[in-house]
Formats: C-alpha cells, structure tokens, sequence
C-alpha cells in the first residue's frame, strides 16, 4: 500500500480520537444488540439519514479496538482497494472494522466473507443504494443482519428540537438540517442530486440521463399518487418497460417507494396499478410543491411502513390510502388532512365491508373520534397525536 493511501486511512479515523457528535436515536439500540451478536451488520437507507454517523458512533464506544474507512471520496474502488484496507486494519490490531459506502465495491461480499470466515474480526457496513446489487449477497446467508435508517421519525425530530414545530419537521426530515441548521431547499436538492447524477449511474446503466432526471420530476409531482407506466411513459416520450427499470432503480436507492394494490390474490395485485411515495415528504416538496393531503399521506406512510406489509386500495369510485396487513390482521387507513365527519369514511366503510375487516383507521387534522356503522369500527386520530404514537393496536383499541 503507497503512503499516501496510509495517510487517507489514518486522517479518516481522527473521529476515534476527537470525538463525535451525535444524537443517539432508539435505532442505535438495535445496532449494538445485533453486533453484539458477532453478526456482519450492514446499515442500509438513503444518502444523509445519518448511518455513517450511527456506523462512527458504534466505533467511538470501542475506540482502542475500532477502525473506520470510506470508500465515498473513491471514484472507482475495487477489491484490491477493500483488501488493503482491511489488511492494514488487522495489521494495526484491530478488531471492529467500519467500512462507508461499501456497495460502490463490485463482489464486496465475498471479500467481506473471507475476512469474517478466517478471522475474529466484527464487521460493521453502510450502504446508500441496494447492497443486493452486483454484491453476490447470498454468500453471506447466515451471516449478516440488515439494518435499515430512514429520515427521522416526528419522536426523533423531537429529540433534536424541544419546542417542536410540525411544520418544520415536514421540510426538513434529516439529522444534519437540524444540528447545524442548514436551510432546507439546497440541502434536500443536493441529496436528490447525489443519489440521481452520482451514487446510480455508477451502480446502474441509466442509457438517458436527462430523461432519468425528468421522470424523478414527474414523479415528486405525482407523489402520494397513481403510479401509471404507460401514462408516464407517453408524457416523457420513452418506452413503458423503460420507465418501468427506472423506477426499479430509485426503488434499489431508496428514494421512492412504490405500493401495490391490496388483493387477495397477489397476482391480481402485481397487474394492477401502483401508489408512489417519496421517502419523505420534504424531497418531494422540494422538486414539486406538494398540497397539504399529500404531506400528510406521505408522512404517515413513513411512520407506518415498518408495521407490516403496506398496500393501498382501489376499486371504481373508492380508495384507501393504505392497507397494512400484519400476519392475518388486515388493517386499513385513511389520511385526510382537514376535520373529519362519518361522510369521509365512505371508502372506508367499503372496504372493510368487502373484506371483512372489523376496525378501521382515520388519521385527521385534529379530530377526535370514534364511531360504529354496519358494525365496522372507525376510530377517528389527530394527525400529530398518531405521529407521537403510530401504534395501530393502541388507536384501534383505545
């Protein structure tokens, strides 16, 4: 290894001795159970969520023993470059290796494997695009536990700012705007920016860019809502199965995510049209100024999305916003971001009607209620008092 490769690793783990500062999030907790468990844990999510800051911080608590190297300032890493790395950290002693950005490696797996395999070493990885691709995962079947860090919750916005301001938390979303108080519209545009001009084409073969970066466009003005291939496909003038791979790819970045219908029969449901949902409601805002029903459908998604299997629904005149089926419990919710009367659960009601579902949910502005019709229970939940608690079971049973 040259000298000047030696001096990058020892100025990237001056943080050991200097310190880092942080505020602990409840996913920490899961982080240090899982490495505890000896497990290569691998810390997944969109650029700026705050892994690298949460795979640094794992690291300061086991300073003496612990090392760190980022292969994000890296244009074009390969293995060679992992193996140097991790030699001169086992050269060094070391036994809690923390490697950034490590799906930029092709065949990273199996280098990570050999290591784990053969030595004593604890292995803590992060990753901003889908560690599945190009990365020949499987061979570390039993080994690995996946950890996913999302844009805050409104509990750990919370934790950031005393006096919270829902407002502000809508626009901002991500840890560093609120330490430093950075002003949200160029930040959230250079986080769309890395993730669409630098972290996918070098992953994916996008053959159009511009093209790639006017469908993200479309598809921040069409959050929350329908998600049409064909329709898309004739307003940007490209090809149905194109637009089709490029939402797979923002899909693998985690920028965007796209619900299915919910059906009984899942071959209905992957025919049929999709939902799209931005990963918060800010990135959205910031391409394509968002009214105020799609916020707040979008940010309850971000609280609901780890609950169970997410859906939405839609049949003729009638749609529910989401679905969430946990086990055999099917559980559907309707956002609505004014008060709410029993006028506004009529889709509801239709669902739960055809299914056979007893309980169903409202989250509102700020009402308040509950009530029975056809004997469907429909609980009515303030908007900011669902996000303090997003416990389906609490509101359904309270």
């Amino acid at each position: 290894m040259d000298e000047q490769k030696i001096l990058d690793i020892r100025m990237m783990n001056r943080f050991l001795t200097e310190g880092l500062e942080i505020i602990e999030r409840p996913v920490y907790r899961e982080i240090q159970k899982r490495a505890k468990e000896g497990l290569i844990v691998v810390l997944k999510g969109l650029r700026r969520t705050g892994k690298s800051t949460l795979l640094k911080y794992y690291l300061l608590s086991h300073k003496e023993d612990a090392f760190y190297y980022s292969f994000d300032e890296e244009e074009y890493p390969e293995q060679k470059d992992l193996n140097d790395v991790i030699n001169y950290a086992l050269s060094m002693g070391k036994k809690v290796i923390g490697l950034d950005e490590i799906q930029k490696i092709s065949g990273w797996a199996g280098t990570v494997k050999k290591y784990y395999d053969h030595t004593n070493v604890r292995f803590l990885l992060s990753g901003s695009s889908s560690l599945d691709i190009k990365s020949g995962s499987e061979s570390l079947a039993g080994r690995r536990i996946d950890i996913m860090i999302r844009p805050l919750t409104f509990n750990e916005y919370t934790m950031f700012k005393p006096f919270p301001y829902i407002e502000e938390y809508l626009s901002t979303g991500f840890p560093e705007m609120l330490i430093k108080n950075i002003e949200p519209k160029p930040y959230l545009n250079s986080i769309i920016d890395k993730v669409v001009n630098q972290d996918i084409p070098k992953v994916f073969n996008v053959r159009k860019p511009q093209v790639f970066d006017d469908l993200v466009r479309l598809l921040a003005e069409r959050n929350t809502g329908l998600l049409d291939y064909r329709d898309i496909a004739t307003d940007i003038e490209i090809s149905k199965d194109t637009v089709k791979e490029y939402v797979r790819i923002l899909e693998e970045s985690y920028l965007i995510k796209v619900l299915p219908v919910f059906s009984k029969r899942y071959s209905s449901s992957a025919r049929r049209l999709k939902k799209i949902m931005f990963a918060f409601p800010s990135l959205a805002d910031v391409l394509y100024p968002q009214n105020k029903g799609a916020v707040y459908e979008n940010i309850i998604y971000h609280h609901i999305q780890d609950l169970g299997e997410v859906y939405f629904w839609r049949e003729k005149y009638w749609e529910v916003d989401f679905v969430v089926k946990r086990g055999n419990r099917i559980l559907p919710i309707e956002v609505k971001s004014g008060s709410v009367n029993k006028k506004d659960a009529t889709a509801l009601l239709r669902f739960m009607e055809k299914f056979n579902v007893k309980d169903g949910l409202i989250v509102s502005k700020d009402t308040l209620d509950r009530f029975v019709m056809n004997g469907r229970r429909v609980k009515v939940v303030p908007f900011t008092a669902f996000l303090e608690d997003p416990n389906l079971e609490k509101w359904l049973t309270k």
